[in-house]
């Protein structure tokens, strides 16, 4: 991959794995237009509200250069908390997000000053998938610019694989008690590049009293990375 595209992850960290504060927008419909004929339906729109976003997503880049098929970015949990939402993702990094807003099925996440900032514009389909674009401009110059969905996950993707299964077993009965119980599911792959270095630990979510994002690699030495979802 070229040193000129912003290494994958990295950028999508900033973007999807995120803790923000919004104002949440109440679900409230608007009436149709008016004069319109008594014999035919007003058209209403349902506005989105915040709670929309609760719950699984991940991100997917549907074209990127030196790969033949859409790439998972990252698997994020969105809840609430106070009057905004809270954003945790597979991936460690975090970062807040000034600006959050939900206008109909119009969303947009904003961050940074005017001279360097970051925008995550996109549209709720009829399938609940947010389809957009990431933005990234310095000094009003636009330097990247890539399609971006952001898509629901209501379940496990697959089976899980089975070194990576154990690996992360060990991992949580080394930690507590061995008899303790949790529930593993299993998301996939991400595409994870630090530097000139690219990786795909398989993502798992555990819940065993608490919630956790994990990040496997099988390969060589089993390597676990958990994180909590608050």
């Amino acid at each position: 991959m070229k040193k000129a595209v912003i290494p994958f992850l990295s950028l999508l960290a900033l973007i999807v794995s995120t803790v923000c504060r919004a104002q949440e927008a109440s679900a409230q419909p608007k009436a149709g237009f008016q004069g319109a004929s008594p014999d035919q339906p007003q058209i209403e729109e349902v506005i989105v509200s915040v709670r929309g976003l609760y719950g699984d997503w991940k991100m997917v880049l549907p074209e990127w250069p030196g790969f033949d098929k859409p790439l998972a970015g990252d698997f994020c949990n969105f809840k609430k908390r106070d009057e905004g939402v809270a954003i945790i993702c597979a991936d460690d990094f975090l970062q807040e997000i000034p600006e959050v807003a939900l206008d109909g099925h119009k969303l947009r996440m904003r961050w940074g000053g005017a001279l360097n900032h970051t925008i995550y514009d996109a549209v709720r389909d009829e399938n609940g998938t947010f389809k957009g674009e990431i933005i990234q401009a310095q000094m009003g110059i636009i330097i990247h610019r890539f399609k971006a969905n952001m898509e629901r996950v209501s379940g496990p993707a697959m089976e899980a694989p089975q070194e990576s299964l154990r690996a992360l077993t060990k991992y949580f009965v080394e930690r507590a008690d061995p008899h303790a119980r949790f529930v593993v599911k299993y998301y996939g792959k991400i595409l994870e590049q630090k530097g000139g270095v690219q990786s795909f630990p398989d993502i798992f979510k555990v819940l065993n009293g608490a919630e956790h994002w994990c990040l496997v690699r099988a390969e060589g030495p089993a390597n676990v990375r958990c994180r909590d979802i608050p």
